[in-house]
């Protein structure tokens, strides 16, 4: 699992769940597997501390489509 390091909001996601104490799932944010580039959601693990993925809410794509299409279509929250 790999985050965009070009996308300000996925940034400031990852920081804000790196600080959740509780068992919480992220804001969509743009990620990426072995498969390729992708708009997901995480999940942060209280008692193990990590975050892990937790959904993929789009299809495979490049990480500049996933940047585009994360704007389009969530970046009003």
């Amino acid at each position: 699992m790999q985050f965009s390091t070009k996308h300000g909001e996925t940034q400031l996601e990852i920081e804000r769940m790196s600080n959740v104490e509780d068992e919480a799932v992220s804001k969509p944010i743009v990620m990426a597997s072995a498969a390729g580039w992708y708009v997901g959601q995480v999940y942060r693990d209280a008692e193990m501390g990590f975050l892990g993925p937790w959904s993929r809410n789009s299809n495979y794509m490049s990480e500049e489509d996933a940047i585009e299409m994360y704007e389009y279509d969530f970046g009003g929250e």
